[in-house]
């Protein structure tokens, strides 16, 4: 579903001119296109995720610091 929306959209990116002057491309050329922004789309959504795996991770090792934290200001206070 994703893959059949993704051409679809690229499809219309690449054949809705933007201006009345612009050339028309050829059906290789707009497969190309399409290809290459697939790729750059999928390229994109690993690098997403990548940045959320870091950021979770990043999270945790907040969480833990302020409960370290937190522990030792317990300790302090007793």
């Amino acid at each position: 579903m994703l893959k059949l929306n993704l051409r679809s959209m690229s499809q219309k990116l690449i054949t809705t001119p933007a201006t009345s002057s612009r050339q028309p491309i050829s059906a290789r050329q707009q497969q190309s296109l399409i290809d290459k922004l697939e790729i750059n789309i999928h390229v994109n959504i690993i690098h997403t995720k990548q940045m959320h795996k870091k950021a979770n991770f990043l999270i945790s090792k907040l969480e833990q610091l302020q409960h370290d934290i937190n522990r030792e200001n317990q300790g302090h206070l007793q």
